[in-house]
């Protein structure tokens, strides 16, 4: 079952796939107060459970999808026209972590309106500010 951080209805959704954040803990507590985080399992996180879990807006509107480390979050495997397109309109960032982005398909994701961006410090108060709309 997901792991939600809280239940307000007015803080953006963030969905949160892979494992627990282990470095930068006060960062994400902080994360965490200004958005209501949604972690699905493990077993939510494999492709067949995941897609079946967008189609049925399992998370809801999310806002953002984050992915704090590169060696995990990937269970669902390649975002690619398949997947993207199951991803609700609400969603306008793609944070991940690592260097690349061949997992994923980016022409589709920034067709849809979808911004990729790498996971830093940078990324959260650029996120941050687009979210909420405060800088």
């Amino acid at each position: 079952m997901a792991s939600t951080s809280s239940d307000s209805g007015s803080r953006p959704i963030v969905l949160h796939i892979g494992d627990p954040v282990k470095w930068n803990t006060e960062l994400y507590a902080r994360f965490s107060k200004d958005f209501t985080v949604v972690r699905p399992s493990l077993e939510e996180r494999q492709r067949e459970a995941f897609m079946k879990g967008l189609r049925e807006k399992k998370w809801g509107n999310f806002s953002a999808i984050f992915r704090p480390f590169w060696n995990t979050g990937g269970e669902m495997g390649r975002w690619d026209k398949e997947m993207i397109p199951l991803i609700p309109d609400s969603c306008k960032i793609f944070a991940s972590a690592g260097a690349g982005f061949d997992w994923a398909d980016v022409d589709l994701l920034a067709a849809r309106g979808t911004s990729l961006l790498r996971v830093d410090r940078t990324t959260y108060d650029e996120a941050h500010a687009r979210l909420t709309g405060h800088s």
